[in-house]
């Protein structure tokens, strides 16, 4: 009876150790693709026809930016201080939203 409360004991360990393992942000990472931002920039213009829409600082000081087309497709960059530009997501069907207590207008 031992032995076999030790095998449940370890299989029970072994599952959760690969939940650990496998956490969602590593089964929904993509190949890290990165470029100077200039290089980058001409790419979603040229290529996807994405125009910058909005600008954010993250804690870190990286520059946040975000792009759409007026097809729909959007990407969003990561840009840090010296200049280097990361995708951090792309998608399609950009939805523009509008607060309901917006005062800006």
């Amino acid at each position: 009876m031992e032995q076999v409360i030790n095998l449940r004991f370890f299989g029970s360990l072994g599952f959760a150790a690969s939940l650990l393992l496998f956490t969602p942000n590593q089964a929904l990472a993509k190949a890290e693709i990165c470029a100077p931002h200039h290089a980058m920039t001409q790419v979603l213009e040229e290529s996807y026809a994405e125009q910058p829409t909005n600008l954010a600082l993250d804690a870190n000081g990286n520059l946040i930016e975000f792009y759409r087309s007026k097809k729909g497709s959007w990407t969003v960059l990561v840009v840090s201080p010296t200049g280097q530009a990361c995708v951090l997501s792309t998608g399609d069907a950009w939805v523009t939203l509008t607060p309901a207590n917006d005062t800006t207008s």
